[in-house]
């Protein structure tokens, strides 16, 4: 049975984004676990309307200065700009973006999970997300099972499935499960994650492929790759999840049918934590080809990890974007490699 008293107060929804944004980084600033609280925040009181162990009550509580942060207790990165070797990489990927011969949207974003570095094409442009967006349902399931709303035996299978197969109809049950039972309330506190990681060019409208059964209004499921890469970044960050869970949502994304391992997936030497969206669109005689994902690697005994997303739609070619992503997919591991001998 899920706690009472969880949901927050409409009137908060707005503060409590801006301060989440600023915990996590999003905004440009990046306090440290013990820095003094927000002066524009009044802690106590705002604290005390959350419900405890919400993702908003820990997030504030480590931002006030009352609990350490939740995984570690140092100064969380921020996303920036590129210095100058991974900017060479950037204009690389860029012109064999310019110059690819299948016509269609393409988008690519590669972060430095070590230092924040960031290069970007096309990465603020917002792009139909497919089956991709459903990341933040996971993410969303095994924040509840941090506070004990939802179990282990509940929601694993749905998890894997969700990732194994890119399975639309585990995701819609994992939404109701969060959403006590109703779609439309799993879909809606899914996109209130959404909100409170600063993701302001994410829309999560309706579970994918069940529009007609819970949309929130909007048109349709988008996602920037910029977006994409901020939340995996949060996620391995440690602003989101404790480690440990954290850890397991990563390996269970990376238990990927071999078919579907043809993007951020293809041409390298670590471990991919992904998740596909891939879908025809009929009327427009194209095509949607998503993947955004997380690569961790081990160099003597340390762990490095970057995060990668791809998107692609009106594409006129079913897999019409794998002659340019996994190119890409390459030359970014190269630079990694290199760059983590």
């Amino acid at each position: 049975m899920r706690a009472p008293g969880r949901r927050l107060a409409v009137p908060l929804a707005a503060a409590l984004a801006a301060a989440l944004a600023l915990t996590l980084g999003t905004l440009g600033t990046s306090p440290e676990a013990d820095a003094a609280p927000n002066p524009q925040v009044d802690c106590a009181n705002f604290t005390s309307m959350l419900a405890p162990g919400s993702l908003a009550a820990r997030t504030m509580a480590s931002y006030c200065g009352v609990v350490p942060a939740v995984a570690s207790a140092g100064p969380m990165p921020v996303i920036h700009e590129a210095g100058p070797d991974l900017a060479a990489l950037e204009r690389e990927i860029r012109s064999a973006v310019d110059d690819y011969w299948v016509d269609g949207n393409y988008a690519v974003a590669v972060t430095d999970l070590q230092t924040g570095e960031t290069i970007e094409v096309n990465g603020n442009r917002r792009q139909l997300a497919g089956c991709s967006i459903n990341f933040f349902v996971m993410l969303q399931t095994m924040i509840e099972r941090e506070r004990g709303a939802l179990t282990a035996a509940e929601t694993d299978t749905l998890l894997r499935t969700t990732v194994h197969f890119s399975d639309p109809v585990a995701a819609r049950q994992l939404y109701t499960m969060i959403g006590d039972g109703s779609l439309r309330a799993g879909v809606k506190e899914t996109r209130d994650l959404v909100r409170a990681l600063g993701l302001k060019s994410t829309v999560l409208d309706h579970a994918p492929l069940f529009l007609d059964a819970a949309s929130l209004g909007s048109s349709d499921n988008f996602l920037t790759a910029a977006d994409a890469n901020r939340a995996l970044a949060q996620l391995w960050w440690g602003g989101v999840l404790p480690e440990a869970s954290r850890d397991k949502l990563l390996d269970t994304m990376s238990d990927v049918k071999p078919g579907l391992n043809y993007l951020t997936g293809y041409g390298t030497g670590g471990v991919v934590s992904h998740k596909n969206g891939f879908f025809p669109v009929p009327a427009g005689g194209w095509w949607v080809d998503n993947d955004i994902g997380l690569v961790r690697f081990e160099r003597d005994g340390v762990t490095y990890a970057y995060a990668i997303s791809f998107l692609s739609e009106r594409v006129p070619e079913k897999y019409g974007s794998l002659s340019l992503f996994r190119p890409i997919s390459e030359l970014v591991w190269d630079y990694f490699d290199r760059t983590y001998p």
